[in-house]
């Protein structure tokens, strides 16, 4: 599965990912893999 998150700086972006995986992680400590991708910053 593929989730992305988009939206502007201060959106809760980030925190709603890490919220998310550490719901999946303490359900099922082992199991699939999570892998983040993000973009080279552009500042």
């Amino acid at each position: 599965m593929i989730k992305v998150w988009t939206g502007i700086s201060g959106a809760g972006k980030s925190k709603e990912m890490f919220r998310q995986i550490n719901e999946k992680t303490d359900k099922d400590p082992l199991g699939h893999r999570i892998y983040i991708i993000t973009p080279t910053q552009n500042t």
